[in-house]
């Protein structure tokens, strides 16, 4: 079962006894988050999650806060942490061009990633305009 939203770790406290109800009925259980948060709750979590979809918006710290306005400090921690705890996951980077496809940024990218010793794959998702009419019509 995958967990996405929005963001799921925004409700990591009422999270846990559903991960924990599903794991002890040996259902498989996936969390898809953008990893701004890494709280007690967040960790208390993970503790019962099999696999993790942790984002990477932009691995330059100054890019990333002009993208979402927060630093990329806690994604990269997050991603760390599932590392440390030796948890499976994949890494997913959108590739918008002129703005994460720089040869610096994916360079910085690959030293990150080879710091790294738990992660299964890295997804390069490719940026895509679905929902432009939508955003010209406001």
């Amino acid at each position: 079962m995958t967990f996405s939203g929005g963001e799921p770790l925004l409700q990591a406290k009422a999270l846990v006894p559903v991960l924990k109800l599903l794991q002890e009925h040996g259902i498989t259980t996936c969390l898809d988050t953008n990893a701004s948060l890494l709280t007690d709750d967040v960790k208390e979590c993970l503790r019962y999650t099999d696999f993790v979809l942790p984002d990477i918006k932009h691995i330059n710290a100054e890019a990333h806060k002009k993208l979402t306005e927060q630093d990329n400090q806690t994604p990269l921690a997050f991603i760390r942490y599932l590392d440390t705890e030796n948890k499976k996951y994949w890494i997913r980077y959108v590739v918008v061009p002129g703005y994460t496809d720089g040869e610096e940024d994916i360079r910085r990218l690959g030293e990150f990633l080879t710091t790294l010793t738990s992660f299964q794959s890295i997804e390069l998702l490719p940026f895509h305009n679905l929902g432009k009419h939508k955003r010209d019509q406001l």
